[in-house]
């Protein structure tokens, strides 16, 4: 009975103090044509850890139409809050971590803004950026190569009585089915092909709340005349109060033994070398990614990597990509503002330091097979989803996006024609002239890189788009496995919620079916057995699954 009592009085005073939220915290008669959050530190002051309890309200109409304080919110609620980066502490307007949350401080998972299920984000800050775009177009181009990348929204937000600007909303890295899409590990999977993922793991500056381990190679391990240290590799998830002994054990060693093929003398053998470890196809996207707008940061901070477990394919891919708010241009040291020059030989330029570029990508781009790949694909992006005319209509759009917003952003920060940590020369005065800079940035960048990357020779046909007839549902997926792999060596899996009447095709990259049939497919998982042992010749096949009143979907796989 008293539980009961105490538990009683918590709800008077959550909704007591809810319906005070929306006087203290919000100003009057204040709209925007962005969504508006407002937060509510309830007397907490926010810090770099632990989360503090906060509450916020979120304004949004999905119609598109204004958004308004005086209007019911998209969402009410608690939620936890810290400040998150390193670097980017310095600035008066910071980037946070939120994660949404019941009363009794439990996760509370909500589509936000319209995007997927989830309680954990980032309101990243675009005080240094003053094109305030660049990590939302970086990101965008990632989502185009046909893997996942964080979704984002321009958002206003308030803190207490106080406007903050404009920020970005972020999907948070993090393993979900709707984000890195790989199996969960529970601690009581310790052994076997449980123990096989999944991982999240980084490369980046140290946290405290981060278990960590060193490479035991040196960075400079192939260029000895240049100054080299070590790698610290930084896990993810699970997360350091949850993983066991056992699990980080395998994931160190299994990142060792990857850096041990790529080290080796045979580390291009296609069967004994370093692709028996990594994913190839992830590292060509990560590194065009990083390249084709020189970050300065690339594959040395920021930079995660996954990996699922064995039975679904068991290597490590690269990527998700995040955190560009030094790219296109935007810093002065180590030639981050040339439009020359390769962002993985970092170390030819500048002193290794505390945070060295993994000796990764400078032997795999000795690799002819490696090299070729980054060719085709380069010539395939650059072709299509990367021309310039089209990320130049990304730029525009987003322009417009933030037209009405900036003048009130820019009257809270007034950061034109001021030096700001590493801002380079010349120093921007407007807006106008920070897009056109970035403009002139994109069109020399894309002209070295034409020139300096690898030229791709027989390259096979490519496609990453889904047309409007191509229904990729959240609960169906194919997984190949390997992919790449060897003829005969594919094993083909289609996962679906619901069962039902399939058709499952083959062909080739010319469109010419190999093999078709029809089959009842039951929930969850189903070996397409009769696809195994195809023995098909090396190049670029896609399989194709019909499902009845789910639309078509279609996968790319390769033999080599």
């Amino acid at each position: 009975m008293l539980h009961r009592n105490y538990y009683q009085l918590a709800i008077v005073i959550f909704f007591i103090v809810l319906s005070n939220f929306r006087a203290i915290s919000q100003p009057l008669n204040w709209s925007s044509d962005l969504p508006i959050i407002s937060i509510f530190t309830m007397g907490n002051t926010i810090v770099d850890e632990p989360k503090v309890q906060a509450q916020w309200a979120v304004y949004w109409n999905a119609d598109g139409s204004r958004n308004d304080l005086s209007q019911s919110p998209h969402d009410m609620g608690f939620i936890g809050v810290e400040y998150r980066g390193q670097s980017s502490q310095m600035f008066p307007m910071k980037s946070m971590t939120v994660e949404t949350r019941n009363f009794d401080g439990t996760d509370r998972k909500l589509e936000l803004l319209g995007m997927s299920e989830e309680s954990d984000w980032v309101l990243y800050s675009t005080f240094y950026d003053k094109s305030l775009i660049r990590n939302v177009l970086t990101y965008d181009l990632a989502r185009e190569t046909g893997g996942w990348s964080p979704k984002t929204k321009f958002v206003e937000v308030w803190i207490n009585t106080e406007y903050f600007g404009i920020y970005v909303l972020v999907e948070k890295i993090k393993r979900d089915s709707q984000r890195v899409a790989i199996k969960k590990l529970e601690s009581d999977e310790n052994d076997g092909i449980n123990l096989s993922g999944g991982y999240i793991f980084k490369i980046d500056k140290q946290s405290s709340s981060d278990f960590s381990w060193v490479s035991s190679y040196a960075s400079n391990l192939f260029y000895p005349s240049r100054s080299g240290s070590s790698v610290s590799f930084q896990g993810v998830y699970p997360k350091s109060d949850n993983i066991t002994n056992s699990q980080r054990s395998y994931i160190t060693s299994y990142v060792d033994s990857m850096e041990m093929a790529i080290a080796s003398e045979s580390f291009d053998d296609t069967i004994t070398g370093y692709r028996r470890y990594l994913e190839p196809s992830s590292f060509v996207d990560f590194l065009l990614v990083n390249e084709i707008n020189r970050n300065v940061d690339a594959y040395r901070i920021s930079s995660y990597f996954h990996k699922d477990r064995d039975d679904i394919d068991g290597r490590v891919h690269a990527g998700p990509l995040w955190d560009f708010d030094l790219a296109f241009g935007n810093a002065n040291f180590c030639d981050a503002e040339s439009t020359a020059g390769f962002a993985y030989e970092l170390e030819a330029i500048c002193p290794a330091g505390q945070w060295p570029v993994p000796f990764w990508w400078s032997r795999l781009m000795t690799d002819s097979l490696f090299r070729n790949e980054v060719g085709c694909r380069w010539q395939y992006l650059r072709g299509s989803v990367w021309s310039e005319s089209k990320i130049f209509q990304k730029m525009s759009h987003y322009a417009g996006k933030t037209q009405e917003a900036r003048g009130r952003h820019f009257n809270r920060w007034p950061i034109f024609g001021q030096q700001i940590w590493v801002y380079p020369d010349p120093i921007a005065t407007s807006y106008q002239q920070e897009i056109n800079m970035m403009r002139d940035f994109i069109i020399d960048r894309w002209e070295w890189l034409d020139n300096n990357l690898p030229v791709g020779i027989n390259c096979l046909a490519q496609d990453t788009s889904t047309s409007p007839n191509e229904v990729i549902d959240s609960t169906v997926q194919i997984v190949v496995f390997p992919n790449p792999g060897f003829s005969g060596d594919q094993n083909f899996n289609l996962f679906v919620k619901e069962g039902g009447d399939a058709l499952i095709q083959v062909s080739d990259f010319c469109g010419r079916s190999i093999v078709s049939y029809n089959r009842y497919v039951n929930s969850n998982r189903n070996e397409l057995v009769q696809l195994n042992n195809l023995f098909l010749k090396p190049g670029v096949y896609h399989i194709t699954v019909e499902l009845r009143n789910k639309g078509i979907l279609t996968s790319r796989f390769v033999v080599l």
